[in-house]
């Protein structure tokens, strides 16, 4: 059903956190978890092999936006969930992207934003959270002008018409 794609760079600290929100969503199993590690020198692709996931790894530090390219590329799923290494979901996250998703147009994307109740706590995590979801929370339009690949869902033939990340930014 999904392909999830999480780039990750020395994201040892984070890592297991969303790795195991996602593998205790409900449907899982129907998920295909592939973390494109972007060169890093800690323990980000043990951590991620040990949980199971599918782990890209590359030579090198080339960018966050190679190396989500290079996850979705090597996605096997028609739709394509991107989600930065430092994300924890919340156990319905999954299901309402995806319900939401069948509602639009074709070749749309869909964008998330934090929860106004984050997972992970911390007065850093609730202010970030609260900033970002009051912004959103008052967009009425379906059409924004921004993509956020923190929490995003689009399919793999509109990734690849719109060319993808462009890793020279």
């Amino acid at each position: 059903m999904l392909s999830i794609v999480i780039p990750a760079y020395n994201a040892e600290r984070t890592i297991s956190a969303l790795l195991e929100s996602i593998f205790s969503s409900p449907h899982s199993k129907t998920y295909e978890v592939i973390v494109s590690d972007d060169g890093s020198t800690d323990g980000t692709v043990q951590i991620a092999q040990r949980l199971g996931a599918r782990v890209l790894v590359a030579d090198r530090n080339h960018g966050s936006a190679r190396a989500r390219n290079r996850g979705v590329q090597a996605a096997r799923l028609p739709l394509v969930v991107l989600l930065d290494s430092d994300v924890v979901l919340h156990p319905d996250t999954l299901g309402k992207l995806r319900q939401r998703f069948s509602e639009l147009p074709p070749h749309s994307t869909l964008i998330g934003i934090y929860s106004s109740r984050p997972v992970v706590g911390g007065f850093s995590a609730h202010c970030k959270a609260l900033l970002d979801y009051s912004h959103w929370a008052a967009v009425t339009s379906q059409q924004v002008s921004t993509f956020e690949p923190r929490c995003a869902l689009l399919s793999q033939e509109t990734f690849r018409r719109i060319g993808g990340f462009d890793e020279n930014v």
